[in-house]
């Protein structure tokens, strides 16, 4: 009898200790991608936080979760009164990528 319970107890104790391994969910994040068609360098913010000084006619990948974000762009160089600043309201879907283009300003060069 004494060996049975001591058998339960152990098959119990197994069985709840055993933990399932799960995957981390391939789309648990999505992309904000950031396209610069402009000569000048950019401040790029998601949530108020400074993610990347950004140079002129390129382009960035973040990688973020999935939610609801706010994405402000400001223009570091290059302006003669005020720098250009847009800010974003986003709502970014696991395995999709928002962009955010970055336009080239009155006066500047094609090339």
């Amino acid at each position: 009898m004494k060996k049975a319970l001591n058998l339960v107890l152990l098959s119990v104790l197994l069985g709840t200790s055993c933990t399932k391994e799960t995957e981390p969910d391939p789309c648990a994040m999505g992309t904000i991608k950031f396209d610069s068609y402009s000569i000048h360098s950019y401040s790029l913010y998601v949530n108020d936080r400074l993610v990347k000084n950004h140079a002129g006619r390129s382009a960035y990948d973040h990688s973020a979760f999935t939610g609801q974000y706010t994405v402000k762009v400001v223009q570091d160089s290059g302006y003669i009164a005020t720098p250009y600043v847009k800010e974003y309201s986003l709502d970014l879907q696991g395995c999709e990528t928002e962009t955010i283009v970055i336009p080239k300003q009155p006066g500047e060069p094609d090339k």
